[in-house]
């Protein structure tokens, strides 16, 4: 546990530069020791419980969620799905290492059509970690997550091809959505598919951006929580306690969202 605590003190303060954040961010897949890298992935312990099943990667980067999940599980098959073409060659790296794992180059959306995603710039040095096709979305994160250079970002632009992933006939037991504010999107073209297979699901928590996909699932009986490593249990979404952690750190906020009422769901020190 002490080795986690420091491992993620050690992200918050690499995370404010983007130089170094960037450069720290293109190798972690392939450094096991420093996963998963976010600290609320250790919750997925406690989801992952059927010998078999499938975890939906979507927003998938250069493979780091992936390679987090499988440190934390060795059965479940794992789909990444990732709009930004330049982290196939490490997705095919990564599938050549790692049982089970295959990935698709495409975005996720409710329509099949064509958007254009955008890459910050710093220096020369792409921030891959903040592709988007939201500029509005990119406006606050950059600015969360860097402050001090935020306004010395340009962007790369791709055009690239959406599909909803409906389309595609899963049987998800999780799906990870980090998609820099295009979470309503994703979801509703995941419609059908969360009705009939009800698989947990985490979110990116950022203020300002939660309440249609919040409404949207919450419609769908679906309610939210927070995992606490420390404690290693999950607990209620508190919408002002979560909006101050987001402003005062710079590790991600994530929301597990998770079908039924509470007696549904337990896990230890809950």
């Amino acid at each position: 546990m002490l080795f986690e605590r420091l491992k993620y003190a050690a992200a918050s303060v690499v995370k404010r530069n983007p130089t170094t954040w960037s450069l720290v961010w293109e190798r972690m897949p392939h450094w096991p020791l420093l996963l998963p890298h976010e600290r609320s992935y250790l919750g997925f312990r406690h989801l992952a419980t059927r010998e078999q099943g499938l975890f939906l990667d979507v927003g998938a980067n250069n493979g780091i969620s992936a390679a987090g999940f499988r440190k934390l599980n060795a059965s479940y098959e794992i789909l990444s799905i990732e709009a930004d073409s330049a982290h196939r060659d490490s997705l095919e790296r990564l599938r050549g290492r790692i049982p089970a794992f295959d990935y698709r180059i495409l975005a996720a959306g409710d329509t099949r059509e064509t958007l254009t995603f955008y890459t910050p710039v710093y220096r020369g040095r792409a921030i891959h970690s903040h592709t988007s096709a939201d500029l509005d979305y990119l406006e606050v994160s950059l600015a969360r997550d860097f402050p001090r250079q935020a306004e010395g970002v340009d962007f790369l632009e791709q055009r690239v091809e959406v599909m909803p992933l409906d389309d595609l006939e899963l049987r998800p037991d999780i799906v990870k959505i980090d998609v820099e504010g295009q979470d309503g999107a994703v979801l509703r073209g995941l419609e059908r598919t969360i009705a009939a297979h009800r698989p947990y699901i985490l979110l990116e928590y950022t203020p300002d951006f939660m309440q249609q996909s919040e409404g949207w699932l919450r419609e769908r009986g679906y309610r939210f929580c927070v995992y606490d490593f420390r404690a290693d249990a999950f607990l209620p979404f508190e919408e002002d306690r979560e909006a101050r952690s987001w402003k005062s750190q710079h590790l991600q906020v994530n929301l597990f969202c998770i079908a039924g009422p509470q007696r549904e769901f337990e896990a230890p020190g809950s």
